[in-house]
């Protein structure tokens, strides 16, 4: 049977691979947003270029001012410089990317776009479930249950010192040292404990304000969906 100590590192190992996981589907999801943000811009280019191609002709022929055609110009400076910062940005992105998945640097592959991604459905009481599966929650329980077993060794030292045959001085000139030792060892429990309920604070935090954030991500996207169905409706 794993000890505690054994536990208390796997459950450290299970948090660290939890935070590359997550660090590593946040950056994916970036990276798709900024190669949506590119293909966007790269269109919004090329109507820009056809405005200011529609601005200076008309200027040319009398038809357009100058102010027109140099605000036409202006835009299409203006988006023309926005591409290589999206593109700088993406080739950052996949390089982190790449460095949490221990490969070598270079482009990473897209799969689904991000307009096709759909968010998980969530189920009351979703918040106690997740928290219970949470690396870091286990982590700092094991961490109180192996100070725990430390300050109930220290206290049990004086009577085993006895039991064992030595002389009648032992356990008094050890007895302030193993004082000491259990005063530290209460300490490092009264810590473990504090930092495992602020660790149980901080989860159902993140865990409440995560389902809230996605519900209010589905409505922006039902709303929005319903504004482009009334939008093509009303073209028709």
């Amino acid at each position: 049977m794993p000890s505690i100590d054994e536990l208390t590192q796997e459950a450290a190992l299970d948090a660290a691979a939890l935070a590359v996981a997550a660090n590593t589907a946040s950056g994916y999801l970036n990276l798709l947003g900024l190669h949506a943000q590119l293909a966007l811009a790269k269109a919004t280019l090329a109507s820009r270029e056809r405005s200011f191609a529609l601005a200076r002709h008309q200027f040319e022929v009398g038809y357009g001012s100058q102010l027109e055609m140099a605000q036409a110009e202006a835009e299409l400076r203006a988006t023309a410089g926005a591409i290589p910062q999206l593109e700088r940005a993406i080739a950052q992105q996949e390089q982190a990317l790449n460095l949490l998945a221990g490969a070598s640097p270079g482009p990473v592959a897209r799969g689904t776009g991000l307009a096709a991604l759909h968010m998980p459905d969530t189920a009351p009481g979703l918040p106690s479930e997740l928290l219970r599966r949470r690396p870091g929650i286990a982590q700092a329980g094991r961490a109180v249950a192996a100070s725990d077993a430390s300050l109930a060794r220290l206290l049990r030292s004086p009577v085993e010192l006895w039991s064992i045959g030595g002389s009648a001085l032992a356990p008094m000139l050890d007895g302030g040292c193993l004082r000491a030792q259990a005063g530290i060892a209460a300490t490092v429990r009264d810590r473990a404990v504090f930092t495992y309920e602020n660790v149980v604070r901080g989860a159902f935090s993140e865990t409440e304000n995560a389902l809230a954030g996605i519900d209010t991500l589905t409505r922006q996207l039902v709303e929005a969906d319903g504004g482009r169905r009334r939008g093509a409706a009303g073209g028709a």
